[in-house]
């Protein structure tokens, strides 16, 4: 069974500060509070992830920059017209100094995975409830559960489970969005796979291309128009941060479902780790 602390919004028990008369909050100012503070805590666990994907994001890009380094030493060595030699000299002193720039800041912002405490994935979710509420209020888009009781805890940062699964949702909704069916559905399922179990979240959107699916991770790239193209990049660094392994499958205009596969830490006294 899950426990919940419950929120005291009965204004007769409802106690002023110290050394004030003021009047005791009605349920409805409290849920509005409550709100607030959960798009806040939100907005702060989102930037957190994004700095700690930098290195991801930094490494990334420095290997679509190797390959231009290369290609420009090697048409070097075969060219003889100094202009266009010339030419290539700077592209290549611009990519070895940008090489180097982005060594630098990726190791700058090299982080761990921070402090994680024992957890069970599905009782992050269950306290996500707020969240899947205000999607289907707002975008008329069904949520459906499959909770298995059997996945154990495990060593877990809150924070950034919590920030995966709502990218993941949002993720999602775009691609419903995209496709427009008659009924979007989301559907969230947890599971066991031998001594492992995983987090599933499958929708009935538009899919993602055959040509594109190489490319989700990749930082900005972008399938939706108004987007960073940095929510995929995000949530690899909580999987790669958490150990996990990530699968995509999709079928273009009919649906799409990340499924991320968790392997319980045998240490559970271990609250940090460096990323492999």
């Amino acid at each position: 069974m899950v426990h919940k602390k419950q929120l005291n919004t009965d204004p007769n028990e409802a106690e002023p500060a110290a050394g004030h008369d003021s009047p005791a909050k009605t349920p409805s100012l409290c849920e509005e509070e409550l709100k607030y503070c959960r798009e806040k805590l939100t907005v702060l666990q989102r930037n957190e992830i994004a700095i700690q994907a930098l290195p991801l994001i930094l490494h990334k890009l420095k290997n679509k920059l190797t390959p231009i380094l290369g290609y420009s030493q090697m048409l070097l060595a075969k060219l003889e017209d100094e202009g266009q030699k010339e030419k290539l000299r700077k592209i290549e002193r611009n990519a070895s100094e940008l090489t180097d720039q982005l060594n630098i800041l990726k190791d700058y912002f090299s982080e761990s995975i921070g402090v994680t405490t024992q957890e069970n994935l599905n009782r992050v979710i269950l306290g996500l409830g707020p969240f899947f509420s205000s999607i289907k209020q707002q975008e008329q888009i069904e949520i459906e559960s499959d909770l298995d009781e059997a996945i154990p805890d495990d060593r877990l940062n809150l924070g950034q489970i919590e920030v995966l699964i709502m990218q993941l949702v949002d993720n999602a909704v775009l691609a419903i969005k995209a496709r427009k069916p008659t009924c979007g559905v989301i559907q969230l399922e947890t599971g066991r796979e031998g001594e492992d179990y995983y987090l599933s979240v499958k929708d009935n959107g538009i899919g993602i291309k055959k040509e594109d699916l190489p490319l989700i991770w990749t930082p900005f790239f972008a399938a939706f128009t108004g987007t960073s193209g940095l929510g995929l990049t995000i949530c690899e660094k909580i999987i790669v941060n958490h150990r996990a392994t990530p699968f995509v499958s999709s079928t273009e205009g009919k649906f799409t479902e990340f499924k991320v596969v968790f392997q319980p830490r045998k240490n559970m006294n271990q609250d940090t780790h460096k990323p492999s």
